[in-house]
């Protein structure tokens, strides 16, 4: 009895953790990585600063050595999502629209699915539907959205450049939440 008392109560924090995630809290965010088309020869690079809002992801996006893309994702853990139909995330940005992405495998090349986030010099709170997911694999757009059986297999969030763009840019995030 005690031992289900206490995966219990560390099952509903994992709930409540797994609903809003504020990127002023480091403790949040302290796993959290930027990845950079270097690891497939580009030469764009990206950053992380801290603010007084949450995080600020800025960098140049280059597309030399046929790169052209910048991510900050999070670690891989498991985030059931199949309770929620939405995500709203409290943003502002420049240079080059962004996208939030969800992965459901560990390998690069496996499809994940993404959503658009346009520039907005100004705080915005954009509210994405699931099925706005779009499955792409290696970059390229597929003709499939998600579905449920994937809000319940996706183990890492994050945020990619989505244009295929040269260019400075600065994204800063607030928080995501998922409703």
């Amino acid at each position: 009895m005690k031992t289900f008392l206490i995966l219990l109560i560390f099952n509903i924090g994992l709930l409540s953790e797994g609903h809003k995630l504020s990127f002023k809290e480091s403790a949040s965010i302290s796993n959290w990585r930027i990845t950079n088309d270097g690891v497939m020869g580009g030469l764009s690079k990206g950053a992380i600063q801290k603010t007084d809002r949450g995080i600020l992801f800025s960098g140049e996006v280059s597309l030399k050595n046929f790169g052209g893309f910048t991510s900050y994702k999070s670690e891989f853990k498991k985030y059931n999502l199949e309770e929620y139909t939405q995500v709203d995330i409290k943003y502002r940005s420049t240079g080059t629209d962004m996208a939030i992405q969800l992965e459901t495998s560990r390998q690069f090349f496996a499809p994940y699915f993404k959503a658009n986030l346009p520039v907005s010099p100004e705080w915005v709170v954009k509210t994405v539907d699931f099925n706005e997911f779009k499955q792409y694999q290696m970059g390229e757009a597929k003709n499939l959205t998600m579905q449920d059986k994937d809000l319940k297999n996706v183990i890492r969030v994050g945020f990619i450049t989505n244009e295929k763009k040269a260019g400075a840019f600065e994204f800063e995030v607030d928080y995501i939440e998922f409703k």
